[in-house]
């Protein structure tokens, strides 16, 4: 039997496997309080945060500073699934007494609130375990010698731009293990390395700049690059030499990738969760007909290589399976996790995630892939449009349909004119009119591997891949002159 036991690992290997052959007794004392469905899960994180701290004046003297930490998030928790909700439980402690207590809490919980079933169950058999082999016996993450590459990085930072006067680059490195049995004869083991790179930059004049970049592989060479500095650079400089606009309404072009793409996620992927659905949050499944142009697909890619949101099974145990959302401009299919698909009297598609052991699964996406069937020309409006380069923060307001996005980097286009830097502003406006009344165009890009979700206050990792988008109109307000009713 194959555990996912490494040297990343404070779980012992005989550990791993002792987990897995009490599973069935302790999801059985979860059925016997009337759930209809129990899992168990297991995590062992490690995470090695590397920060690289230099200015214009220490450079000169090459004496930067230069900070570590490695800390570990290790426990289990045990679901357990009743007729129309759920009982949950957690534990720091993996041992037998306290995964026991565990279970005996999580069935306590489900039966307080009066979701069980009135019918005892038993877990099916477990068979032979679905254990993913996890390669590799790593002390670290990524090589030591990286630090070389994130001081390369703070130095070239301070050469692109002679008003840059201090660089901080932070590599965040996190390796989970999981372990997933279900009461319903399902065990599987997975591994997940995320890496990110943060280059953050500030100017004699005091403005910041912040760029991030990401990746599921272990060799940096493969994904860091002089764009991260550029970036961060541009997005400070902005900041100095950029205009406040609005309150205005204008034509919006979003940048291809993450621009384009975590706009999408916050209008259509969120409102396609079936729990928002379920609390009536969804303005796209109050629409009949098409909700954005004929030519646009949207899909939950849960198996796209290489995605931060990738996962073969979710977190309760599932298949995660590809999932289209959008077909043809119309809404076809929304995730699940097994709750609610219960309430929907219809089966999981695999999409329940946690941020860690201490969490309970719902409902969330993992990679966002928007299409566009058939391409068109579209042209650029004639008179004044904001091109967005960076967004920042978005929020969709559940009751009311209205989202703001925070933009970090965008140009002013007017005519044959010089593009003029615009800072400090927020995009806003309504979902259905929004997608109505956009066009996507270009070829898709994906998002750098810089996406982080929260949603009910925990943070998961997510993947987009889009075109470039134009809305017909958005509402461009300065943040220091939003009305306190669009905050959410």
């Amino acid at each position: 039997m194959t555990s996912p036991y490494t040297a990343t690992s404070r779980i012992s290997e005989s550990d791993w496997a002792r987990i897995i052959d009490r599973g069935r007794e302790l999801l059985d004392i979860c059925l016997a309080s009337g759930g209809v469905r129990s899992h168990l899960f297991v995590e062992s994180t490690l995470r090695r945060r590397r920060t690289i701290r230099q200015g214009a004046a220490v450079r000169r003297v090459g004496r930067p500073f230069f900070s570590e930490s490695t800390y570990w998030l290790e426990g289990g928790s045990i679901c357990v699934d009743g007729e129309t909700g759920r009982g949950f439980a957690s534990s720091a402690d993996i041992g037998d007494a306290a995964m026991a207590t565990a279970a005996e809490r999580a069935a306590a919980s489900l039966t307080r609130t009066g979701a069980g079933s009135d019918t005892a169950r038993r877990s099916g058999p477990l068979g032979s375990p679905t254990l993913v082999p996890l390669a590799g016996n790593l002390n670290t993450i990524v090589p030591a010698d990286a630090t070389e590459t994130l001081r390369g990085l703070a130095d070239e930072c301070l050469s692109l731009n002679h008003h840059v006067r201090s660089v901080r680059v932070l590599l965040d490195e996190r390796v989970t293990r999981r372990l997933v049995v279900t009461s319903d004869g399902f065990a599987g083991t997975s591994r997940k390395v995320l890496t990110d790179v943060v280059v953050e930059c500030r100017l004699s004049s005091g403005h910041a700049g912040r760029a991030v970049a990401g990746t599921t592989s272990e060799d940096l060479a493969d994904w860091i690059d002089g764009n991260l500095s550029r970036e961060a650079i541009d997005i400070a400089v902005a900041g100095t030499t950029g205009e406040e606009v609005g309150p205005v309404r204008m034509p919006v072009i979003l940048d291809a990738g993450w621009c384009a793409g975590v706009f999408l996620h916050e209008l259509v992927g969120h409102q396609l969760e079936a729990d928002n659905q379920q609390r009536g949050w969804s303005r796209l499944c109050q629409v009949a007909g098409p909700v954005c142009p004929r030519n646009v697909n949207i899909t939950d890619a849960p198996g796209r290589q290489g995605g931060r949101g990738s996962m073969s099974f979710d977190d309760e145990g599932c298949p995660s399976m590809l999932t289209p959302l959008i077909s043809n401009g119309e809404v076809i299919g929304c995730l699940h996790d097994t709750v609610s698909a219960r309430r929907a009297t219809t089966t999981t598609n695999g999409h329940g995630r946690r941020q860690d052991y201490r969490f309970a699964p719902m409902p969330r996406m993992t990679n966002l892939v928007a299409e566009v069937a058939e391409r068109t020309n579209v042209e650029r409006p004639p008179g004044d449009t904001l091109h967005v380069r960076s967004l920042g923060g978005g929020r969709v307001d559940g009751e009311t349909g209205r989202f703001t996005f925070d933009v970090l980097r965008a140009d002013r286009l007017s005519g044959g004119e010089p593009a003029v830097p615009i800072t400090g502003v927020t995009l806003t406006g309504f979902v259905s009119d929004t997608l109505a009344a956009m066009e996507m165009f270009g070829s898709a890009e994906s998002d750098r591997g810089r996406g982080v979700c929260v949603k009910g206050g925990q943070a998961v990792p997510i993947g987009v891949i889009a075109p470039s988008i134009l809305v017909e109109e958005l509402e461009i307000v300065p943040r220091s002159q939003m009305p306190a009713s669009y905050s959410l």
